[in-house]
């Protein structure tokens, strides 16, 4: 891990943010691989870096790198809307029969 450098600043934020789905209800493999794909889509496009993520079952561990500019529920909230309504897009079974039509998280 190394400093990002912008024109006169330089800086090194981590956030290790851990979220669970809601009533922790279990995700399958295909839903936890999909979830994988989104989250570095996300942070690609807000130009933030992953540095670790881990999917088990019933929550997420992210640990990303971003910058002085952004709030770190900015950057949860971000993550979590997005991925609920992609996921929920290409799996559209999963939240009527686990989550009753309730969000992901």
């Amino acid at each position: 891990m190394e400093e990002i450098s912008k024109n006169h600043t330089k800086y090194f934020i981590g956030y290790h943010i851990v979220f669970c789905t809601k009533y922790r209800n279990q995700l399958e493999e295909p839903h936890r691989i999909e979830l994988k794909k989104i989250f570095y889509e996300i942070s690609q496009e807000y130009e933030w870096k992953i540095e670790s993520l881990e999917i088990t079952e019933d929550h997420v561990h992210l640990y990303v790198l971003g910058d002085p500019e952004t709030k770190p529920n900015e950057i949860s909230k971000t993550f979590k809307s997005i991925s609920a309504v992609y996921l929920f897009e290409r799996f559209q079974k999963l939240k009527q029969r686990k989550f009753w039509g309730s969000g992901l998280w």
